[in-house]
């Protein structure tokens, strides 16, 4: 992404709403992934107050914040470069993604930073906003491309892309 496209992407955070205790995604990994010590979390796209981080630390998960741009405070958040993670949750960061491009190399960042035997991607992919005229099924085939393994689960109301290496 470019600079412009980087502070279009961080004008959308937001610290209300559907975040912290109303987010779908951290209550989704309570809820279903039995908490280990050393089992690695990745909140992409965590936002500069790293709301859902603190959220999942509180339970004691192991839990990495990432964001870039003018989101990206250093000491909060991990600079990452050759890490693997169990877990990454990528919440309310792909619809807001500015081009095809853009949501394209972050998926590929995604795959890439997901542990090859024992990883899970989890995705939402919220109609507002959405940056970009992309249908569930278009951002399904993305993934497609991506992982071997691609489901579709709803959390409440919420659908949830669950992406995985291998079976």
């Amino acid at each position: 992404m470019n600079k412009e496209q980087v502070k279009i992407v961080n004008k959308t955070a937001r610290n209300k709403g559907v975040v912290g205790k109303n987010a779908v995604l951290p209550r989704f990994i309570m809820k279903n992934v039995k908490w280990d010590e050393n089992r690695s979390i990745l909140d992409f796209g965590a936002g500069k107050d790293i709301i859902h981080t603190k959220m999942l630390r509180e339970k004691n998960y192991l839990v990495d914040a990432y964001d870039i741009g003018n989101n990206f405070i250093k000491g909060v958040h991990t600079e990452i470069k050759y890490q693997k993670y169990d877990i990454i949750f990528v919440s309310n960061v792909m619809n807001i993604q500015p081009t095809l491009v853009s949501l394209i190399e972050t998926v590929g960042l995604i795959y890439y930073l997901l542990d090859d035997n024992k990883g899970y991607a989890l995705f939402n992919f919220p109609k507002n906003p959405r940056k970009l005229d992309i249908s569930d099924d278009d951002f399904q085939c993305i993934l497609n491309g991506f992982f071997y393994y691609v489901d579709i689960t709803k959390y409440n109301t919420t659908k949830i892309f669950i992406c995985r290496h291998d079976w």
